[in-house]
Formats: C-alpha cells, sequence, structure tokens
C-alpha cells in the first residue's frame, strides 16, 4: 500500500461539537461532548481510500464517559470498535480500502490540542 498524502486531507475536516450519538459524515471532525454520558459514534459504511474523520474530547470528561466509535460493518485496527476513554484523547482514523487505521501522527492521547 502506498502512503497517503494525509496534509492534502487534513485540510478537508470539517469540525463541529458532538453531544449525542450519531453516524459520522467523511471528513467530519467531531468535538465530542461526553459530559452528560457515553457517546457512540458510527463511521460511514461505505468509505473511500483516503476519507477520514477526527474525534476529539472537547470536555476532557472521556475517561468518565467513554466515546465508543463503530466501524458499521468495518474493521479499526483488526477491531469493531475503538474505545475512547482517556480524557482529552484526540484520534484521526483513516480508511485504507481495507479498514480504518488510527493515524498515529496526528491522534494525540490525553494531550492538549
Amino acid at each position: 500500500m502506498s502512503k497517503l498524502d494525509y496534509r492534502m486531507v487534513s485540510n478537508q475536516t470539517q469540525w463541529g461539537g458532538v453531544a449525542a450519538s450519531k453516524t459520522l459524515a467523511t471528513f467530519e471532525g467531531a468535538m465530542a461532548d461526553s459530559s452528560a454520558g457515553p457517546l457512540f459514534l458510527l463511521l460511514p459504511a461505505n468509505p473511500s481510500v483516503g476519507d477520514h474523520i477526527s474525534v476529539k474530547d472537547a470536555s476532557g470528561s472521556f475517561a468518565t464517559n467513554n466515546v465508543t466509535v463503530t466501524g458499521n460493518g468495518n474493521t479499526i485496527d483488526g477491531a469493531t470498535t475503538l474505545v475512547l476513554s482517556t480524557n482529552n484523547d484526540s484520534k484521526v482514523l483513516v480508511w485504507t480500502g481495507v479498514e480504518w487505521k488510527v493515524d498515529a501522527s496526528r491522534s494525540q492521547q490525553g494531550g492538549g490540542g
């Protein structure tokens, strides 16, 4: 597999607040507020190579109320779900054509912005 040019697609991210469970759209950036309770986010069912989704802890409450990201029939790094359970976590998921992968170069665990 060739290396994707993530710099090109990063400018396409459309950020917005998420305080309820929902299906995410391609290139969506979810500023997730789980302060009122756990959230469940569903990834797009028919992604194209290079599509990406970003999820950021907007309320610093992922440890208290986890956010579960589900692959919608596809896997995420070999699993059916990805549970975000660290406060201030930030993950970028990229579709490889086979599965969703966490892009470690653009994700932070428990860090700032």
